[in-house]
């Protein structure tokens, strides 16, 4: 996508896009996490349990009902696997950046209030925002990029629950009928669209 198409295209009328984070400005690939947590003998979770279940712990963390602390501690059980080696191996699923959809992002920003909507958890918000603010090679911080920045552990529910798209809607006082949302999960999709948004 590019802003000449966008404006060329039926989106003429947009004026605000939100994106979703995950297989959209960073790749993410599950199947590390779950090597790494099988090296480590952490075995009490299927991968459907992380993706696109989102159940047990990985959900708790997702929605904020559990904190950092708690999710690691569920995860380690009885083991003797320390703190640290956990987060890394959680954390092994986020892919490095491609900062060409970052630099996207900038020129959109000069035509489009620019979003992001992502079913995340503090650990993992974390940990790809620090990585971005010492290496991107725009030298700007994360939060540069958006005009809003919406996690489901921070709002407390996820999408495609119809709830976070409210918040998102009564946070930023967008337009729906003027807004665009991008994101890699079609039933995330289906909600906002009912409301009015593009997608």
């Amino acid at each position: 996508m590019n802003e000449k198409k966008l404006k060329n295209n039926n989106f003429s009328s947009i004026n605000t896009i939100i994106f979703d984070f995950g297989n959209v400005l960073l790749d993410i690939d599950i199947n590390l996490t779950v090597q790494e947590f099988i090296k480590l003998g952490i075995a009490n979770f299927k991968v459907e349990d992380i993706h696109p279940n989102n159940s047990g712990a990985f959900l708790d963390a997702e929605i904020g009902a559990i904190s950092p602390t708690q999710f690691i501690n569920i995860l380690k059980g009885n083991s003797n696997v320390n703190e640290n080696s956990i987060i890394d191996a959680w954390n092994k699923l986020l892919l490095p950046y491609d900062y060409s959809r970052f630099e996207l992002l900038l020129n959109l920003r000069k035509s489009y209030k620019i979003c992001l909507l992502s079913n995340t958890n503090k650990l993992h918000h974390d940990y790809f925002e620090q990585i971005f603010n010492l290496n991107n090679p725009f030298k700007l911080k994360f939060d540069d990029f958006f005009d809003f920045k919406f996690y489901s552990d921070e709002l407390l529910c996820r999408k495609p629950d119809k709830i976070i798209y409210q918040k998102v809607e009564n946070i930023t006082g967008i337009e729906p009928q003027k807004t665009l949302f991008i994101d890699d999960n079609q039933p995330n999709l289906i909600e906002p669209h009912r409301m009015g948004w593009n997608t």
